[in-house]
């Protein structure tokens, strides 16, 4: 009689803690390769300033965005604020309302910021300004999670 072979399901490459390995260094399996990637530390550096700044000055212009690497912002932050914006975007539509952009304002929940005539993308928004201070739109912020305040 033949045994049964129990089916092999698959493996996982293991790895230590990704929050852990990114408070000293980004492995390359974790860049990701169709985004620009800048690396901060390049940036401050007087020998490849110059190429980086390239890269970032490329990466904007024709991304709008990219990843950041070596940037030295400690990793609890990054979770409160991840946190934070969970927060906000999972409170009650009444609680939204409240947050909701005013006409000729452009900070609160809203849709994409841009011209009426442009295409958009289908997002929610939270658009909020944090610096300079006095330029605040200071009924927003008794409202929002405490990362954002």
């Amino acid at each position: 009689m033949m045994e049964a072979k129990e089916p092999k399901l698959g493996s996982s490459l293991l790895t230590e803690s990704v929050k852990e390995i990114a408070l000293t260094t980004v492995a390359e399996r974790y860049f990701q390769p169709e985004l620009p990637v800048i690396d901060l530390n390049k940036l401050l550096s007087e020998e490849v300033k110059g190429s980086e700044l390239q890269k970032l000055h490329l990466a904007c212009k024709q991304w709008g965005f990219f990843q950041l690497v070596n940037h030295g912002v400690g990793m609890k932050l990054v979770e409160d604020v991840k946190r934070g914006a969970e927060e906000l975007f999972k409170l009650p539509m009444e609680e939204k309302k409240k947050l909701w952009q005013k006409p000729g304002d452009m900070e609160g929940f809203g849709g994409t910021l841009g011209s009426k005539e442009a295409s958009s993308d289908w997002v929610h928004v939270f658009y909020i300004l944090t610096l300079p201070t006095h330029l605040r739109n200071q009924h927003l912020f008794p409202n929002i999670p405490l990362p954002f305040r």
